[in-house]
């Protein structure tokens, strides 16, 4: 009777140490670009006014984008994501065009 709890302990054990690490392996998105990087540019005057600039890993400006009427928050998760993926769509843009991108209409950071 002992042996049968016991090795049902271990089961258990195992059954939940299974899923635990099961929620740790899903798929995070990175908030580190991959190719490029961005650069913001804040006038300490007027802190609701950033511009964007976009760069390749070779340091050339590729594209600009001026935002106004929102404060710019890297710290949080999603605008970094929305940042990365504006320098992303500008990469392949500037690699199937090789010239500098327009502005960007719109930008969502909220």
């Amino acid at each position: 009777m002992k042996k049968s709890s016991a090795l049902f302990g271990i089961a258990t054990m195992l059954v939940l140490l299974s899923n635990s690490s099961a929620s740790f392996a899903k798929s995070k998105k990175n908030t580190i670009p991959v190719n490029g990087f961005w650069q913001l540019v804040t006038n300490k005057n007027e802190k609701k006014t950033t511009l964007v600039q976009f760069y390749t890993d070779d340091k050339v400006l590729i594209a600009e984008v001026t935002i106004t009427g929102i404060r710019l928050n890297t710290k949080k998760k999603k605008v970094l994501l929305q940042l990365n993926d504006k320098l992303e769509k500008a990469i392949i843009a500037w690699d199937e065009k090789n010239i500098v991108w327009p502005r960007i209409r719109y930008f969502r950071a909220y």
